[in-house]
């Protein structure tokens, strides 16, 4: 009994020490940043990257004021954008529902993107809440 209270005490000490050593960007959040965000959460960050994920079509009907556009097909062949704006503050996609942009968040954060989340409800969430849009972007 006492080998594993020791096992589970370092086990917790190593991740703590390993967590503490991590240089992040300014800005930037540990691993402890969720898959996905709700609006509460994204209103509180300073540095966001919004990226919308949706079809250009899709696009034409309402768009958040967004500082970045890569249809889910593109997204793949990106890699490096979603890089170069993680070093500019945590990357937030959406799409229509969050569905998708919540599954581009798991290939991203697998392809080593790690600032990256996903905005939860999407744009209909954004919209439902009465938040502005702009048409035909």
């Amino acid at each position: 009994m006492r080998f594993m209270n020791l096992r589970i005490l370092l086990s917790i000490v190593f991740a703590i020490l390993i967590g503490t050593a991590r240089i992040l960007a300014p800005g930037a959040i540990a691993m402890t940043l969720p898959l996905e965000i709700d609006l509460a959460a994204f209103d509180t960050m300073e540095d966001a990257v919004l990226v919308d994920c949706r079809t250009p079509e899709e696009r034409l009907e309402a768009a958040i004021a967004d500082q970045a556009f890569v249809p889910m097909d593109e997204a793949s062949a990106r890699i490096e954008d979603f890089k170069s704006w993680e070093d500019q503050g945590t990357v937030v996609i959406y799409c229509r529902s969050g569905r998708r942009s919540l599954n581009l968040t798991i290939a991203l954060r697998e392809a080593g993107v790690e600032n990256v989340c996903s905005l939860a409800g999407g744009i209909q969430g954004w919209i439902s809440e009465g938040r502005e849009v702009q048409s035909g972007s």
